[in-house]
Formats: C-alpha cells, sequence, structure tokens
C-alpha cells in the first residue's frame, strides 16, 4: 500500500471517529419529568422530580432515604449491607435507575 493512500484511509478514519465522538457527546438527553418508586416490583408512588423532597421510605426493617432536588433523584441513606444505592450519582434521565437490591428498592425515571 502505497504512503498517499494509507494516509487518506487514517485521514477518512479520523474524520468518521471524530464525527462519531461529536455525534455522542452531543445527542440530545431525555430529561425525565417524573421517577416511579418501586418496591418488590410494584410501583408504590409516582413523584415528581421538580418538586424538591426528601422522604423515607420503611418496610419493616428497612429503610430508604431518598431524595429530589434541581431536577434528580438520590438514595440519601440506606440501612442495607452493600450501600451501592447509597454510592450511586443523582439520577434524571428517562430510562435511568438506582436499584437497592438487598431491599428490593428501585428509583427509575420516567417520562
Amino acid at each position: 500500500m502505497s504512503r498517499s493512500r494509507f494516509l487518506k484511509i487514517f485521514i477518512l478514519l479520523l474524520i468518521l471517529g471524530s464525527a462519531l465522538i461529536l455525534l455522542f457527546l452531543l445527542r440530545p438527553t431525555d430529561k425525565g419529568k417524573k421517577v416511579n418508586v418501586i418496591k418488590d416490583n410494584t410501583v408504590i408512588e409516582t413523584l415528581d422530580l421538580n418538586e424538591p423532597l426528601q422522604k423515607d421510605y420503611t418496610f419493616g426493617s428497612d429503610v430508604n432515604t431518598v431524595v429530589i432536588k434541581d431536577g434528580t433523584v438520590e438514595v440519601l441513606s440506606a440501612n442495607c449491607h452493600n450501600q451501592i444505592c447509597v454510592n450511586s450519582e443523582p439520577i434524571s434521565e428517562v430510562g435511568e435507575t438506582i436499584a437497592c437490591l438487598p431491599h428490593g428498592f428501585l428509583l427509575e425515571v420516567v417520562e
């Protein structure tokens, strides 16, 4: 393969790769308006992401504290053993979830 042909292919791949990266970075996000609070696969409540709130969800000895602020939702605290839900970043886009598997507790952004 000649050097000029290799250079043309390299430049073409570089442009294509850059276009794909820009497409991914500039894609529109679908901000959610509501969050479903789910316990054991049952939606127990739907909350508005635009209304600030801090609420404890208690099921027997299981406790999860949920906070809504600035259009995002997160688990502030939980008495589960692994704390994955507490260490999860706040969510705001449709389809994003935070799960507390030991408690069977899930937050899912919808709409």
